[in-house]
């Protein structure tokens, strides 16, 4: 469980192979990994939506890379059948 606010920019390129990206930063103030002492650092990742640039399903890259370049995880996002097209509406990872 956790919970906070995410902030969006985008990416200057020069510290990434891809390009100028999309880059989500949650500053938490709840996290399960942290109970009891505060998160040392926000979480930041980049998100990859399809070529529609459909808001219904997205990936989610790990900004933090490991010695050979390779996003520490990834995650890919639907949001859940009856859902609306709001931001409270419920998502899930697969």
């Amino acid at each position: 469980v956790f919970g906070g606010y995410t902030v969006r920019s985008i990416s200057s390129g020069d510290d990434d192979r891809d390009g100028p990206r999309l880059v989500c930063t949650r500053h938490h103030c709840i996290d399960w990994n942290y109970v009891g002492v505060p998160r040392p650092r926000p979480n930041k990742w980049f998100v990859e939506v399809n070529e529609s640039n459909d808001s219904d399903a997205w990936n989610e890259w790990a900004y933090a890379t490991d010695d050979h370049g390779q996003h520490y995880y990834m995650e890919r996002w639907e949001r859940l059948e009856g859902g609306s097209n709001d931001a409270v509406s419920p998502f899930g990872a697969k």
